[in-house]
């Protein structure tokens, strides 16, 4: 993830007169698969179907649930998520 200097290096030399960049840690517990899964359901994943031809969907969903859960998982069927966020707020 870049720096939250190099996102307000870039803001400023587009001539934005105001902007403010900050960090936040969003991480997320998740109580079961259903939740986490649910999540990446909506939102998550939403923005990319739209690129996968749809014969491909199913499968580009199905490997990314497989993926985050067996990344994610913890102690008696709860899911962590590392969620970092770069927040950016500019006016032109």
């Amino acid at each position: 993830m870049p720096e939250i200097s190099e996102y307000q290096e870039l803001v400023s030399k587009f001539g934005f007169s105001e902007n403010k960049v900050w960090f936040e840690n969003a991480d997320r517990n998740f109580e079961n698969k259903e939740a986490i899964v649910g999540w990446l359901d909506q939102p998550s994943l939403v923005p990319f179907l739209g690129f996968v031809p749809d014969e491909m969907k199913k499968k580009f969903r199905d490997c990314v649930v497989d993926l985050v859960l067996a990344d994610t998982a913890v102690a008696d069927g709860k899911y962590f998520e590392t969620f970092r966020r770069i927040n950016l707020f500019a006016v032109k």
